[in-house]
């Protein structure tokens, strides 16, 4: 059986469908930093009377908003108490947006641009807590702005996808902004395998943006979005045996000490159909804690780049273990009977023992059907190293790699030779 992705076509989209993007784009991350915003100078806790909490993951958690008894009652859309409010004027544009309305009221009752699209029986989602990394980690974790990269993410981030395709590209990443990107996707999620036999597969079609800005008081902020997408070319997929569901989700991530990221998120996931909107809350709340792996997802790649850089810039001679096969460089344990196991860094590769590594997963190979992974042992010191590792010099080498391969035959052999890693190569 064909892919269903064979039935997605890629978009040309033109100058005003571009725009029309951006801008909606731009206006849910402008409302959703007022309220991110608004919800730290409110203390930052979550108002457990309006919001139920959903699932937790270390310190992050997510709500949904409890229902409401009265028929004329409308939930509040803000996770916190407050009266009718108006967003300011101090909100940076994104993506070259200058033109977008800044003057739309915000109020507890719900006049913003999440509800005006969401269905009032299906229940907003908040999370919010804080994780370790930096900015820039959690941001580059997130990038996925062409098919291997959102395969890569996928799979450092445990994604379930059933199929998958980026049927259009608006903003790639720049050299002066490498985390920045605006594509427009289709993917099949992949239920649990106890929900499958029961619950039709619902796909989803979005615009996806990363992005790492500065505010009006000069914070340096990250962001994440998904957030529903049509077109007429585009139609539903139920002869595939597919339900369209609708998404729309904003996070937002700040490095509030050295070390530990802030996030907060605020959207819906309406499954439409059969599924229930408990069920669904559940499921859309195990993918928004996914938040907290993008660090996970950045050291991963860098990792891979780091390993890749060393290989190739070593001759086969000096790849061999630089001290006695026999002796922790560490802890200068020796290996034998009864005694301690040692084996090379696969990053410096001098000899160690099991007490002296960590075990790291790494995509070796990836193919149009799968991912391969494989744990390799890494030395504490190379760890440190990965975690200190500028994740903008791996996003700025893939933007020389990608231009590379996009360039004319006659160009690419002209110019300078670049590594790819070893996860990146696709069959």
């Amino acid at each position: 059986m064909k892919p269903r992705s064979t039935a997605v076509p890629t978009l040309s989209l033109s100058s005003s469908e571009k725009r029309r993007v951006v801008d909606d784009v731009t206006e849910l991350l402008r409302e959703t930093l007022w309220i991110e915003k608004e919800f730290l100078a409110n203390s930052g806790v979550v108002d457990e009377k309006q919001w139920k909490k959903v699932k937790s993951r270390d310190n992050v958690c997510v709500y949904r908003e409890r229902q409401t008894h009265s028929s004329n009652a409308r939930p509040s859309v803000l996770p916190w108490k407050t009266k009718s409010v108006k967003t300011t004027d101090d909100l940076l544009d994104v993506h070259e947006s200058r033109n977008v309305s800044k003057t739309r009221s915000l109020s507890a009752d719900g006049d913003d641009v999440l509800t005006s699209i969401k269905n009032p029986e299906v229940p907003m989602l908040v999370a919010t807590g804080y994780f370790d990394g930096s900015l820039e980690d959690s941001v580059y974790g997130s990038v996925a702005g062409d098919e291997l990269s959102w395969r890569l993410r996928a799979a450092y981030m445990k994604d379930k996808f059933a199929d998958a395709k980026i049927v259009a590209s608006i903003n790639e990443p720049t050299v002066e902004q490498p985390y920045n990107y605006l594509s427009i996707k289709w993917f099949v999620s992949e239920f649990p395998a106890l929900l499958t036999a029961f619950i039709q597969r619902r796909d989803f079609l979005v615009a996806e943006a990363t992005g790492l800005e500065v505010d009006a008081q000069g914070e340096r902020y990250g962001y994440y979005i998904v957030h529903d997408f049509h077109h007429p070319k585009l139609q539903d997929l139920s002869d595939f045996g597919l339900h369209r569901s609708k998404i729309s989700l904003c996070f937002i991530t700040r490095e509030i000490k050295p070390g530990t990221v802030h996030v907060f998120a605020r959207g819906f996931v309406d499954p439409r159909g059969a599924l229930s909107n408990n069920v669904a809350a559940v499921l859309a709340a195990g993918a928004m804690l996914s938040a907290a792996h993008t660090v996970d997802a950045s050291f991963a790649k860098k990792l891979a780049w780091l390993m890749s850089r060393e290989h190739q810039d070593k001759r086969p001679q000096e790849g061999m273990p630089a001290s006695a096969p026999d002796v922790c460089v560490s802890c200068d344990k020796t290996s034998g009977f009864l005694k301690a196991r040692l084996s090379p860094c696969h990053l410096c590769r001098h000899t160690f023992c099991s007490r002296c590594t960590s075990q790291r997963k790494v995509v070796i190979d990836v193919t149009k059907s799968e991912v391969t992974e494989r744990a390799f042992p890494f030395c504490l010191t190379c760890i440190t190293r990965v975690k200190q590792q500028s994740p903008r010099d791996v996003a700025l080498d893939a933007i020389t790699q990608n231009a590379s391969r996009k360039a004319p035959a006659s160009v690419r052999a002209k110019s300078a030779s670049v590594a790819i890693p070893v996860e990146q190569r696709v069959r």
